[in-house]
């Protein structure tokens, strides 16, 4: 699964498309080994057959539940951690990691998470009515 994750998203650079309003997600996932012990994923070991191998591995991916407030039209939803851009944000990816940052305590810049890559953008609707 992360192979091919990876190499699709490695094969052609995300559609990117001008918005005047921007928000990112992270979609952060964990090898584990059937005994519960993480298994270290790198840029080399997607590309070997080392995770085949293992035959015990199982990827889990990390979700969060919003907040549940009367005035937010998502409280409650299960999501990704993320949100909005905002003017300090280099980019959709800086965006996505300072906001799993702030809602989670996880630093997505350090040697600890790989960054596979970027999925095409979707388009930002509002009422119904897509946002340019």
């Amino acid at each position: 699964l992360l192979r091919r994750l990876a190499a699709r998203l490695s094969a052609r650079p995300a559609e990117v498309r001008r918005s005047t309003k921007r928000a990112a997600v992270a979609m952060v996932m964990r090898v584990r080994r059937r005994d519960g012990r993480p298994h270290a994923v790198s840029p080399q070991v997607l590309q070997s057959q080392e995770l085949e191998r293992c035959g015990g591995s199982f990827v889990e991916m990390l979700y969060i539940c919003r907040t549940a407030r009367d005035s937010d039209r998502w409280s409650g939803h299960v999501a990704f951690p993320g949100g909005r851009r905002e003017p300090g944000d280099i980019d959709d990816r800086a965006a996505a990691a300072r906001e799993a940052r702030e809602e989670l305590g996880l630093d997505l810049e350090s040697e600890a998470f790989l960054h596979l890559g970027q999925l095409d953008d979707r388009p930002v609707t509002a009422g119904g009515k897509r946002i340019p």
